[in-house]
């Protein structure tokens, strides 16, 4: 009798200990999850606060982790290709307005007539312009430059010159000029060009003309056609290219 109570209460202390020993696990557990749950629950928090501009919480690290994200937006922003084109031409005005000629005007102040820079190519020992010129609403005349063997230059309408600027201001006087094919069949029949090269638009009608200048030094990348006193600004391609 003494050994089956001995038996029954090992039992149950075995049965006790083992629910003990379960419970004990399962509390483990539980908190290791919860504790899982709180520490990312304190890197959630964490986190946000290094986010958030919270000048009431770290006044001088928010300070400087502003000042770090603008400097790093301004260093990694770079402004659209139009914008970097149009601050070149207004920084190359700003330069060699000095050395305009005393009459030169913008390209578009020409009353009827526009005239404009359609390309500027590098060639084998030349620069090579492509001159659009077009009447608006109304006819007007427009001159080619024709060589004076008695000024020894090429002049527009006698008196007027053609020649390019750099951004140092320097001249490169022109060497030839030729109409394009088409414009030359348009206007006379691909023949002589007509005396004192002048050439007459109707409202609506285009010409165009290549102008050969000396060679640009490399690094040039922007500059201006003088044209009879109006002023085209223009870029170069860097690729060499032959006509």
């Amino acid at each position: 009798m003494d050994h089956n109570r001995q038996s029954d209460l090992h039992r149950a202390i075995t049965t006790l200990r083992r629910k003990i020993g379960g419970g004990t696990k399962s509390e483990r557990a539980g908190e290791r999850e919860s504790g899982r749950a709180g520490e990312k629950r304190r890197l959630s928090v964490f986190a946000t606060l290094r986010l958030l501009p919270s000048f009431s919480l770290v006044p001088s690290l928010s300070r400087s982790l502003a000042l770090s994200l603008s400097l790093c937006l301004a260093g990694c922003s770079r402004p659209a290709p139009e914008v970097e084109k149009r601050a070149a031409v207004d920084e190359f005005f700003a330069r060699a307005r000095s050395c305009w000629p005393s009459n030169g005007r913008n390209g578009e102040d020409n009353g009827s007539l526009k005239l404009a820079v359609e390309s500027v190519a590098r060639a084998e020992n030349a620069t090579l312009v492509r001159l659009i010129a077009y009447a608006r609403d109304q006819a007007v005349d427009f001159y080619l430059p024709i060589y004076r063997l008695s000024a020894g230059q090429w002049l527009i309408n006698e008196k007027g010159r053609a020649y390019l600027l750099n951004e140092q201001c320097r001249e490169f006087k022109l060497n030839d000029s030729k109409p394009s094919s088409i414009s030359a069949s348009i206007f006379w029949g691909g023949g002589q060009i007509p005396q004192g090269g002048r050439i007459r638009l109707n409202p609506g009608q285009v010409f165009e003309a290549t102008l050969s200048f000396p060679q640009l030094p490399d690094q040039t990348r922007i500059g201006a056609l003088v044209y009879d006193g109006s002023v085209l600004p223009f870029t170069v391609l860097t690729d060499p290219q032959s006509r």
